[in-house]
């Protein structure tokens, strides 16, 4: 057996253990949904080109797992791990093609023990597909531009339409490429060639569905990404910048991080084409949302398909540069933050810690299933009413968690307006054949909003408490025929 078949079985035994891993964790560890992947799993339900906020591959994601698994929170979050499983190869890949063999294999496993990927492997998310197709994307322009043969240049285009059906960020790899492609006078004469516009034109029509879809509904994904940039409010938070980049050490991991910034202002490390196409889509990534978080705010996540290139390149360096000591040090630090993360209620027990909201990672998630199985207990009394909120979260949550778990749902929202959540878009109560209904919101309705039903009985509340200083509740009323909104 040649060295390079066993580092490549040994690439592939790290990242399945790592997936069976993760996989534990949340079977186990009875992990429950965030409200987003709720939020996903209903639209899962019904397949589309698009939903309100997101375009439709990580419905389409959940909607393929499910239906092989069911509907179980391991069944909807373990696209996330196929996927990032899947684009630690294509980040070997694009290492052996780049910098050689023995590289590549670091560069797999460096990104498998990646904290952004151990943590999102737990969530399904955009991220999980962006992130595959960026690396497909990046791994299939390289070969492009090497050889120029049409294969590559169809299948970059490809990777890069199925990315931007995956999350709209993925647009940003296309300005990294572009400042790749002019740092060189070979390299800018593929600007003038048919092969790189036949791909772009690919892209473009592959996500058309998807542009389409949002014609037929006023552009509401497009409003919503302009309006969660937040870029009508004050425009100069040094501090938010300062925060996000601190925050990215944390999630390519300190060492990774800390070589990364030394290796992209090292001049010569821009005097080799593969640095600079690792280079070049990284710091894309990381300018465009440090941009953003200057200019209003950022999420920590955001920028994580940069760490995908950045990944190669600093394995690469520390292979070369003899420090496979200090890479497996760093892969080390990166696995024990991720455990602590994994298993943080078992330490905090261990050592008799009595968590509170503020000290645990896993507060927004703790205790919706069991206010879930108190609102089913409720709706037994009423099988004929379908759920209703005014609030995206309960109806998230509740359309999971309290059984039995249908699609038949509708939401209220008694001030009217544009639709401000999927909900709203495709299931509002005016749209609605129902005619009763249990509502469940965080709050009492007032006599006004109940004048809009027929009739209406107060159900109490009901609440769980997962912390000592965290409360989950629902009010519930039955409420039926309803007249419409006032007008």
């Amino acid at each position: 057996m040649t060295e390079a078949r066993r580092g490549q079985i040994a690439l592939a035994a790290i990242v399945l253990i790592l997936a069976l891993y993760r996989g534990l964790v949340i079977l186990l560890g009875e992990l429950p949904l965030f409200y987003d992947q709720a939020y996903y799993y209903y639209w899962s339900l019904n397949p589309d080109w698009g939903y309100f906020s997101k375009p439709p591959v990580v419905a389409w994601l959940i909607a393929l797992t499910t239906g092989i698994w069911g509907s179980s929170e391991l069944a909807v979050d373990v696209g996330a791990i196929i996927l990032y499983s899947l684009t630690s190869w294509v980040v070997y890949l694009i290492g052996r093609d780049h910098f050689g063999e023995r590289e590549a294999i670091w560069a797999g496993i460096s990104f498998a023990a990646m904290p952004v990927v151990g943590f999102n492997s737990l969530f399904v998310s955009t991220d999980a597909p962006l992130m595959f197709f960026w690396a497909l994307s990046v791994l299939f322009f390289g070969r492009a531009v090497r050889s120029d043969h049409w294969r590559w240049w169809l299948a970059t285009g490809c990777a890069a339409g199925l990315g931007m059906l995956s999350k709209y960020s993925m647009g940003v790899l296309a300005v990294g490429l572009l400042a790749f492609l002019l740092t060189s006078a070979e390299s800018r004469r593929r600007l003038f060639g048919r092969r790189l516009w036949t791909a772009v034109v690919l892209a473009a029509l592959i996500l058309l569905p998807n542009i389409l879809w949002n014609a037929r509904h006023d552009f509401v994904s497009f409003r919503h990404t302009a309006e969660i940039s937040q870029l009508d409010r004050a425009l100069f938070h040094p501090d938010h910048l300062l925060e996000f980049f601190a925050m990215q050490f944390g999630v390519f991991g300190p060492v990774f991080m800390g070589l990364f910034v030394w290796l992209a202002f090292r001049r010569s490390s821009y005097r080799s084409e593969s640095d600079r196409l690792m280079i070049f889509p990284a710091l894309a990534m990381l300018g465009v949302i440090g941009l953003q978080a200057l200019l209003s705010r950022a999420y920590a996540n955001w920028a994580a398909p940069a760490f995908i290139t950045a990944t190669v390149l600093v394995s690469a360096w520390l292979v070369r540069a003899g420090r496979e000591r200090l890479l497996v040090s760093a892969l080390a630090l990166n696995l024990l933050l991720l455990s602590i993360f994994y298993h943080y209620h078992t330490f905090a027990e261990a050592v008799g810690a009595q968590l509170r909201k503020g000290q645990t990672p896993y507060a927004r998630v703790l205790g919706w299933r069991e206010l879930g199985a108190e609102v089913s207990t409720r709706n037994r009394l009423h099988p004929r009413a379908i759920l209703l909120s005014d609030s995206r979260k309960h109806l998230a949550y509740l359309s999971y968690y309290a059984q039995p778990r249908t699609m038949q749902l509708a939401w209220w929202g008694p001030q009217g307006g544009p639709a401000r959540n999927h909900y709203q878009l495709v299931a509002d109560i005016s749209k609605s054949s129902a005619d009763e209904f249990v509502y469940a919101g965080p709050r009492l309705l007032a006599p006004n909003e109940l004048a809009m039903f027929g009739s209406h009985e107060y159900l109490g509340e009901v609440a769980v408490q997962p912390l000592a200083d965290l409360k989950l509740s629902a009010h519930l009323y039955y409420l039926k025929d309803f007249h419409g909104y006032p007008r």
